[in-house]
């Protein structure tokens, strides 16, 4: 498989995962971290306007997103991008997704996966992003869970 083929097969995994966990707003609304979100979890930006919008703008919109942290995380990650397997890509999209680009930039999830940690270490890592500005959320552990079992699937340990 190509990585352009591995890269349209996370897209969909991971719009399907969050999709799931985010669910759907055609309203602008504030998510538990405080930021303004609309459709299917995007952040809206101080330049955005947006009023009320349908499923299928809400899938545009995400489909963008989606997008955008796949082309940070081909950055981000450097040479250890093409190491990843499609669900690994997605379960990452899905946190970055989540936790946003900056955090997962100075996360030791990423540390992790840059020092060629075992992915079970690196999923350790995943598994404390269940807070909201200081805040447990239940929801937080399950899309973790989620996500951690998508990274590991498949995956070799080393």
């Amino acid at each position: 498989m190509n990585i352009e083929e591995k890269l349209r097969l996370a897209q969909d995994i991971a719009k399907a995962l969050i999709i799931h966990f985010e669910g759907f707003s055609s309203k602008p609304y504030r998510c538990p971290g405080g930021y303004l979100t609309i459709g299917y979890g995007h952040r809206i930006e101080p330049d955005e306007g947006w009023g009320e919008i349908s499923e299928e703008e809400a899938e545009a919109i995400l489909n963008q997103d989606i997008k955008l942290i796949l082309g940070f995380l081909k950055i981000s990650l450097q040479e250890k991008f093409d190491e990843l397997n499609e669900d690994q890509f997605a379960a990452l999209v899905s946190f970055v997704f989540n936790i946003g680009r900056t955090a997962f930039q100075e996360s030791t999830v990423r540390q992790k996966i840059l020092a060629g940690a075992k992915l079970s270490e690196i999923a350790n890592e995943m598994m404390r992003w269940v807070y909201s500005n200081g805040k447990y959320l239940p929801g937080l552990l399950e899309r973790r869970k989620a996500e951690v079992e998508l990274f590991l699937s498949g995956g070799k340990e080393q």
